[in-house]
């Protein structure tokens, strides 16, 4: 199943960030 994460503030964090983190990723506190 396939899913798509929709962002309503992408520049405090953007795709890019994420993808530097690596497989670590980061902690959300949704």
């Amino acid at each position: 199943m396939n899913y798509w994460l929709f962002k309503s503030e992408p520049f405090k964090f953007s795709f890019e960030m994420l993808k530097a983190k690596g497989k670590a990723g980061t902690q959300w506190d949704g």
